[in-house]
């Protein structure tokens, strides 16, 4: 006999409600955790003051450095770059030093200081307008940096230019070829120093006069060399004659000659006159008469006095040459060095036209660059490229709540369906009987009482 299939109960909002009470110290737990969460986000938010300016700004892009056209750039494009550069991080520096050179303090009395998340800036819509807004804990330091912040960027746009500024674009330019200049200058007089140059045409000149007269000098010490030396030899001739013959003639002495040719001369002079008496004497007496032998003694050491002078005569002259042939030699050093520098001329000429060369042409692009300041500076005067004006300053601070008021309390109502959906799981993992219902579809017999618990 087949038994009876249980059917399956349906669940009825009278057990939905009996799950919510039984775990309802689950379900009011966790609402209240939210609702507690809620609370303390609430208070523990800061409240920040809210200041706002708005700035005008009349667009316009010069097309290039060198001409004064203007040209529009698309809204988006020219919009969403101002935006980024209200709030960048060069501009809050300017405005940083607006504050601390005004020496701003808060309501406190404290030195106000920028910070960038705090500052944005957006447009109404498609305008060319924008707003400033600067989020602060201080009223007083809110509305500060909201002025400093619109101020530091009318500065900035008045006087920074989408393209590079004229004037400092040319002045930089400037300055930069004088540097060059000056630097090309200074290598020119390095190189002029280095090679002992002064006006290469007069050097020129000066070293090919020294030359001129070098060359005449030693011509003429190049005879006075061959004179002596031809000289030298036919008086080491003759002496050597006269040392195997006393009376071999020695004539080799000019009457105009030096002191030492006269003295010589004069020794000679005698010489020949006691060898005429001796040839006289000869005539009239012996060998051995005392006149004689006095006259051939006399003669003797007359011959022997002549070749002693004249061999320290041959040293002299021996001497002189060597002091002729030495300024010889000095004067082909002098020319060989005057030739050297003549030859190396072309080179030095050639350094210091490049040197010259390029300092001309820096001195002609300096001199282009500053007329193409002062005529640019004239082509721009009165039509600048960008114009900011100040719709609205730095409004009085407003309190803003920086919490967003709806999504709390949205909060407290999700941790409540979390509470139910958490009470409906534990009520499901937990398998004892909790009624009579529960011990009646359990046992399949129905209860006749029930016993309430007991405190």
């Amino acid at each position: 006999m087949e038994e009876p299939t249980a059917e399956k109960p349906e669940t009825s909002l009278r057990d939905f409600l009996s799950i919510v009470f039984r775990r309802k110290g689950i379900v009011a737990a966790v609402f209240l955790a939210s609702v507690g969460v809620v609370a303390a986000m609430g208070r523990l938010t800061p409240m920040v003051y809210e200041s706002v300016s708005q700035v005008l700004i009349n667009r316009g892009q010069p097309e290039s450095a060198y001409n004064s056209r203007v040209r529009v750039l698309s809204w988006e494009e020219d919009l969403n770059s101002e935006l980024e550069v209200v709030s960048s991080p060069h501009i809050l520096s300017l405005a940083q030093k607006l504050l601390d050179s005004g020496k701003v303090k808060d309501s406190r009395g404290r030195q106000v200081k920028i910070n960038p998340a705090r500052v944005t800036a957006s447009s109404p819509g498609k305008s060319s307008v924008v707003i400033v807004k600067v989020r602060d804990p201080d009223p007083q330091a809110a509305r500060e940096i909201a002025r400093s912040v619109t101020q530091a960027y009318k500065e900035f746009r008045l006087s920074v230019r989408t393209v590079p500024e004229i004037d400092t674009f040319f002045q930089e330019r400037i300055e930069e070829v004088r540097a060059q200049i000056e630097d090309w200058e200074e290598r020119r007089v390095g190189f002029m120093a280095e090679e002992s140059i002064s006006k290469i045409d007069d050097q020129r000149s000066s070293i090919m006069s020294v030359k001129g007269q070098a060359e005449v000098e030693l011509t003429q010490a190049s005879q006075d060399l061959a004179a002596e030396e031809s000289r030298g030899e036919l008086l080491r001739a003759m002496l050597e004659r006269a040392r195997e013959d006393p009376s071999q003639e020695i004539y080799a002495f000019s009457e105009s000659g030096q002191s030492d040719d006269q003295v010589i001369l004069q020794i000679r002079r005698e010489l020949v006159t006691r060898r005429s008496e001796l040839f006289a004497a000869r005539g009239r007496y012996q060998e051995n008469h005392p006149d004689i032998l006095r006259l051939v003694d006399q003669v003797s050491q007359l011959e022997q006095l002549l070749i002693q002078e004249v061999g320290n005569y041959v040293r002299h002259v021996d001497a002189r040459v060597e002091v002729i042939r030495a300024r010889t030699d000095a004067l082909r050093s002098s020319i060989e060095y005057c030739d050297g520098e003549l030859a190396s001329f072309p080179t030095k000429e050639a350094r210091l036209a490049a040197f010259d060369r390029m300092i001309d042409r820096l001195g002609v692009e300096y001199k282009s660059l500053a007329d193409r300041q002062i005529q640019v500076q004239l082509e721009r005067a009165g039509t600048p490229d960008w114009n900011v004006l100040v719709l609205q300053p730095a409004s009085e601070p407003m309190l803003v709540r920086m919490n967003d008021s709806i999504r709390l309390a949205v909060i407290p109502v999700i941790g409540f369906f979390i509470a139910l959906a958490l009470a409906f799981v534990l009520d499901g993992m937990d398998h004892s009987l909790k009624d009579a219902g529960e011990v009646e579809r359990h046992l399949g017999l129905p209860v006749l009482g029930s016993i309430g618990r007991l405190l």
